[in-house]
This record gives C-alpha cells, structure tokens and sequence, in this order.
C-alpha cells in the first residue's frame, strides 16, 4: 500500500492511501469555509457576504481520478514520491492522531446521511 501525505510545517496532516501499491489515487480539491468565527488576521467573518470562494494561482497537480484505473504510474523525479513519503513513522502516526482527535471538526467520510454513497477517495480509503 503506498500512500500520500499533506503537511503543514512538520506535521502530516492527511495520509492519502492506495489500495495498490502499484498505483496512486487523488483526493478531490475542494474549498470549505472555516467553521470558526474569525478568518485571516482575526478579523469578524462577515457571514452575510457567504457563499465563499477560494481561487488558486499558478497550481499545478498531477493525480489519478479515485479510485483510478489499474495502473497509475508514479514519477521518481517527484520529490514527495520518495520512500521518506510513503508512511508515517511512529511519532508522526502519533502526532497525526492526536491532529484527528483534537482538531478534526468534522469527517464527511463517515457521514452516512449526508453522503449515503460514499465519495471515491473515502470507499478507496486514501
């Protein structure tokens, strides 16, 4: 199984599994507001002014559509496709599980009612 991992600073945050060692699968990119009352800056979230959009410039990704067809070929010029990449060690698994208790708001992977048929990334596990 390989997997990918978003950081932020020196904390991973998310492990995108691959059922298949062979293959990568992506995660949807979507934006979501902040559930907090404060945005950048600590200044009031006009929440009146809502629905919010978030643009990206200059972004480039590569990925397979999830759950991806059999063969997803990975590309060793990539940095994050390196062995340090593949999982967590053991600190990094326990400091990633103290993120998900602490700080995950909400999991729309085991949201049933919202999402009776699973998205992709969540039935592929990544």
């Amino acid at each position: 199984m390989r997997c990918r991992l978003g950081f932020t600073r020196t904390t991973k945050l998310k492990e995108f599994r691959s059922p298949k060692s062979s293959q990568w699968q992506s995660t949807p990119l979507s934006g979501r507001p902040t559930t907090g009352q404060r945005g950048a800056a600590s200044r009031e979230i006009n929440w009146s002014k809502a629905p919010f959009y978030a643009y990206y410039k200059n972004f480039d990704i590569e990925g397979c559509l999830a759950p991806g067809p059999t063969s997803c070929a990975s590309n060793p010029n990539n940095w994050w496709e390196g062995a340090a990449y593949q999982q967590l060690n053991p600190d990094q698994a326990r400091r990633y599980h103290w993120v998900r208790m602490n700080h995950m708001i909400y999991d729309y992977c085991t949201d049933k009612a919202r999402y009776p048929v699973a998205p992709p990334e969540c039935v592929a596990g990544i």
